[in-house]
């Protein structure tokens, strides 16, 4: 009688110890920000946009909330808080989306604009 009413009293303390044995999973929060450019070489004056998805630490999509923009290279190609990005002379960017000490960004190129070919006439 002893040893049963010990662990009753053992296992009663144990689980009032553990939360009564319920097991709660962590808060998601977010871990990771993916940016997405609508194409990743624009040719100068072109406008493409950049897209940011979350992840949190287990690797399930999360929200990301707001994103602030931004361009390492600002002479290559601007962003809007929108992430309208413009692309203004040749070179490569990494654009970049920020929430909350997060950051994630991809890689932009820029090239010149191509010029067109014109149709030559011939004297008869």
């Amino acid at each position: 009688m002893r040893l049963r009413a010990w662990l009753v009293l053992t296992l009663g303390f144990l689980m009032s110890c553990s939360g009564g044995g319920k097991v709660t999973a962590p808060v998601p929060v977010l871990a990771v920000i993916n940016v997405s450019l609508s194409a990743k070489s624009l040719q100068v004056g072109q406008t493409g946009t950049a897209s940011a998805t979350g992840e949190d630490q287990n690797g399930a999509s999360i929200a990301t909330g707001t994103v602030t923009w931004s361009s390492t290279a600002t002479s290559v190609a601007t962003i809007t808080a929108g992430g309208a990005i413009t692309a203004v002379a040749n070179g490569q960017t990494d654009i970049t989306a920020t929430v909350g000490g997060i950051s994630g960004h991809a890689t932009l190129s820029v090239v010149n604009r191509q010029p067109g070919i014109r149709a030559l006439r011939t004297a008869e």
